[in-house]
């Protein structure tokens, strides 16, 4: 993943992340980003400078899981998995947060 400076256009730094994200998920009150990815992690970056994105963690989910919401009063992920050209039955998984 490629941090730009939405102000200058400039590149600040670089950080590894998920293939195949369809949604990045934004905590602003944790200054956290979940990226989930089809790959088959979760993604999870400290968001508290913005020009200098951190990765805090991945957290294994499964792969296809790359679309969905952020409850962040609940506490939940709730991502979707497309079984893709597979035979895999589609699904709906949660995963728990934890505050700062």
């Amino acid at each position: 993943m490629v941090v730009m400076n939405s102000d200058t256009g400039d590149i600040t730094n670089s950080v590894a992340g998920p293939l195949r994200s369809d949604d990045p998920l934004f905590d602003v009150a944790q200054h956290r980003l979940y990226m989930p990815g089809g790959d088959g992690f979760i993604g999870i970056y400290d968001t508290s400078d913005p020009d200098h994105l951190r990765s805090t963690a991945t957290v294994p989910s499964t792969p296809g899981a790359k679309t969905g919401i952020l409850l962040p009063d609940q506490k939940k992920i709730i991502l979707a998995v497309s079984p893709g050209e597979t035979k895999a039955e589609a699904k709906v998984i949660t995963f728990g947060i934890s505050g700062q």
